[in-house]
């Protein structure tokens, strides 16, 4: 291939700022990156059922039971994890405590007169380790971190916000798969904006300009790129199709058609793949390398798909009853859920050519709660999976139960996270007790 001018070229072909960062990130058009490290958190809520969530077996010879059955075909590129606690800093009930705490380690500030909030509590006083990891590596994507959720609520307070930039400044997540997708393969376009005289061009496919850029840099792509071109549109082309479901209530955005309703809990089983199959896409185009998914909120939720109509009550009914027979089922179809979300970066394959999306990444999944039934904070049910460039030493379960005062802090956690993204800290929140030991 002749040598071009990778900066002129990209000038020339470029009809929308759309399909910019993922010819940006193409080899042979001259980029020469190493894979980029990434980094997913999810989050679900009200506790699980130890008896049917803990692995039995060894560290290196451990069997799933119900729980994480779904994630059985990750096994080898998983840790799970026994005896990481959430411990308790200042005040707070369990819920908000818990929520609050799980990604920043950093107590509960008092609530401030007129603020939503719990009781006596208001926001967390710290950031959360994908703020802090996105600080240290987004400075050159387009997006520093993306933040999706699922049935979240309208209304902000603690128990409903996971993802802090610091001290009392939460995030507000993305709860419409649909301005998500604008504000990712839109910007800049006819797309934009929510007048009705735009409407009907909104009917025809964002990606139009998008395809059109990506079949005149063809001609410059290596057969590798090609491949990884093809299979990024047709990703693309899939979700946007999706997107234009007919469905009983429409949504109040005006975009891309008809479509379904992300506040109603029916569509909560495509929505939540919506918002798994938009991060990875963001990821394969270059245009972040952190993302949240935060799956509904602490406290009462229905999933009537599974015939479940009252999570949070569920979770505290003894164990053996149909009540906590619910439980599990829900626990069980988040874990569905981590699965696709799985699939879909091991499917995507890495804008560097080498391997998948999932090679590259770690996902991180957390909960308030370690027992539900009883609102405990030990026993927490921590999973990260993803081969994050070798760094951790997956296809593990690690049960620390039985270390210190029934384990450890998972701050602990967090600052082996931190530390796998380059940051050389041994604290983090609250708590300054360096990594947690046999990751690597």
């Amino acid at each position: 291939m002749k040598k071009i001018n990778r900066r002129a070229l990209l000038r020339n072909i470029v009809t929308t700022t759309s399909s910019l960062p993922f010819l940006y990130h193409l080899p042979s058009l001259g980029a020469q990156e190493a894979p980029k490290k990434r980094l997913i958190t999810t989050y679900s809520p009200n506790g699980t059922t130890p008896s049917e969530y803990f692995p039995s077996g060894s560290e290196n010879n451990f069997q799933f039971k119900r729980i994480l059955k779904p994630l059985e075909a990750f096994k080898a590129e998983m840790m799970v994890f026994k005896g990481v606690n959430i411990v308790r800093r200042g005040r707070g009930g369990e819920h908000p405590l818990g929520t609050g705490q799980l990604w920043t380690a950093s107590e509960l500030l008092p609530k401030v007169a007129g603020e939503e909030g719990e009781g006596d509590v208001g926001w967390a006083s710290g950031p959360s380790i994908d703020q802090v990891v996105a600080n240290h590596i987004g400075g050159n994507t387009a997006y520093r971190s993306l933040e999706y959720a699922i049935a979240a609520g309208a209304t902000s307070e603690v128990r409903t916000r996971v993802i802090y930039k610091g001290s009392s400044d939460y995030i507000e997540p993305e709860q419409n798969p649909f301005a998500a997708f604008e504000r990712l393969y839109g910007a800049n376009s006819p797309f934009a904006g929510d007048a009705d005289a735009q409407r009907t061009v909104r009917a025809s496919s964002v990606l139009d300009k998008v395809i059109g850029d990506f079949n005149y840099a063809k001609r410059y792509l290596s057969a590798q790129d090609a491949v990884l071109l093809e299979a990024h549109t047709e990703y693309v082309r899939d979700i946007e199709k999706r997107l234009q479901v007919v469905a009983p209530q429409a949504c109040d955005i005006p975009m891309l058609g008809q479509r379904i309703d992300p506040q109603v809990f029916a569509n909560m089983p495509q929505v939540f793949q919506l918002f798994s199959d938009l991060l990875a896409s963001a990821f394969a185009c270059g245009q972040t390398q952190v993302g949240s998914l935060q799956w509904t909120r602490s406290g009462g939720q229905g999933y009537p798909f599974i015939n479940v109509n009252a999570h949070h009550n569920s979770a505290h009914e003894p164990y053996g009853t149909p009540g906590s027979e619910h439980c599990i089922v829900v626990n069980t179809w988040f874990n569905e859920q981590l699965a696709y979300l799985l699939k879909a970066l091991k499917n995507m394959p890495d804008p560097s050519g080498e391997g998948s999306l999932l090679d590259h990444t770690l996902v991180v999944s957390g909960n308030e709660l370690g027992e539900g039934n009883n609102h405990s904070h030990n026993n927490i049910p921590f999973v990260m999976a993803g081969n994050l460039d070798g760094h951790f030493k997956m296809g593990r379960y690690l049960d620390y139960s039985r270390q210190g005062n029934k384990g450890y802090s998972h701050s602990r956690l967090l600052v082996s996270i931190q530390q796998a993204f380059g940051i050389q800290k041994n604290s983090f929140g609250n708590f300054n007790e360096g990594p947690l030991p046999n990751l690597t």
